[in-house]
């Protein structure tokens, strides 16, 4: 596991999202932590944990 695998997965666990996320809370996430939109987004992907309530596109 990289270190921002590492760091997503830290930064998921705080806020308690481990099955689906909303399109605002990963931008406030990748916001507050400097994450790499796209990154960010396939680890999700690959860790199963699905986008809910997009409204930007980004994810």
């Amino acid at each position: 596991m990289d270190d921002n695998s590492v760091m997503y997965e830290k930064a998921l666990k705080a806020r308690g999202i481990e099955t689906e996320i909303s399109c605002a809370q990963a931008m406030a996430i990748c916001n507050m932590f400097g994450f790499d939109r796209v990154s960010f987004r396939e680890y999700c992907d690959s860790h199963e944990i699905k986008f809910k309530e997009c409204s930007f596109g980004c994810f």
